[in-house]
């Protein structure tokens, strides 16, 4: 299985979807078509996993949601502008259908699978992965998908200024 050691996250109006081009351990780069489908069932599986690991002890009921959005904010606000991860004419191209995840209290492990048993993984940190939400809320909002899959918590960060689309950790 390829492992992604840094990305890069566009919504390319063309294809209606979602690019990640990954940079690989040898500098090698591969690129991933992520469609609105995969992404409405990804999307919620993230949001509430972090929701569930990155909480706070004691929070007031219904301030959670506020703790949630401070920290999504956070997170968007500490994301570093980098040179973005290029796709070239070498790349290994393919259309993600299915992502499978492992998780614990401090990182997710997501495995991208494609249709002819392509495979690669991407480990996420906390703040890595709220970083990579916002990205993709960004995106979401470019191609002007349905936010049915997003909780309010992360539209309400969002409302904050756009970060690159850039995710490295």
């Amino acid at each position: 299985m390829i492992a992604l050691q840094k990305i890069t996250t566009v919504y390319v109006d063309k294809e209606d979807r979602i690019r990640l081009t990954g940079a690989l351990q040898n500098g090698d780069t591969i690129v991933i078509w992520l469609t609105q489908r995969l992404l409405q069932l990804l999307v919620p599986s993230l949001s509430d996993w972090l929701q569930k690991t990155d909480t706070v002890a004691g929070a007031a009921l219904g301030a959670e949601k506020d703790v949630q959005s401070f920290r999504q904010q956070a997170a968007k606000a500490s994301i570093e502008k980098q040179p973005p991860v290029a796709p070239t004419g070498q790349s290994l191209i393919w259309v993600a259908v299915g992502v499978d995840y492992r998780s614990n209290n401090s990182q997710i492990h997501l495995i991208f699978k494609g249709q002819n048993s392509e495979a690669a993984s991407l480990d996420l940190p906390l703040a890595a992965c709220r970083q990579w939400l916002s990205i993709l809320f960004d995106a979401y909002k470019l191609a002007s998908w349905p936010m049915t899959a997003w909780p309010d918590w992360i539209g309400e960060s969002a409302a904050q200024q756009t970060a690159g689309l850039i995710v490295r950790h």
